[in-house]
């Protein structure tokens, strides 16, 4: 993947999974319930219950995320694997996490379980796009 496909994959992960957020049901059918763009909080996790009863799209930036890691995994593990393994495992477990609320509002246990971690798993993408992509030093 080259540079410019790699900065425009990024930032619309980071459109889909943090600022523009399509929030709507699954328990009765789908349900949409409207679109809001949120920018606040910058981090919001709840495991088990919490006051928001829908689900979001945030779960399509957070497999844009892992298709930007994939996309670019020859030349992260040149650079740094670690890193590149550790944010793989966030992205993939950010969207397993969002898979189960969809599975759970489907079958009507959802109780507002939320993950929005978009904007920090942007930083971290980006960070790695700013080692692969850096011009080579003279």
């Amino acid at each position: 993947m080259n540079q410019s496909a790699s900065r425009v994959l990024l930032f619309i992960a980071l459109l889909f999974s943090h600022i523009i957020v399509f929030h709507f049901n699954l328990h009765s059918g789908f349900e949409f319930k409207g679109i809001k763009l949120e920018a606040i909080p910058l981090i919001q996790m709840a495991w088990n219950k919490s006051d928001y009863t829908t689900l979001t799209s945030a779960v399509v930036g957070y497999m844009l995320f892992v298709i930007f890691l994939l996309a670019n995994f020859k030349r992260v593990k040149e650079i740094s694997p670690l890193w590149f393994y550790v944010i793989l495992l966030i992205c993939t477990g950010a969207v397993l996490f969002e898979v189960r609320s969809f599975v759970l509002d489907y079958n009507n246990a959802f109780t507002g379980q939320r993950l929005r971690i978009g904007l920090l798993l942007f930083f971290m993408c980006y960070n790695i796009f700013n080692k692969i992509y850096r011009p080579a030093r003279a």
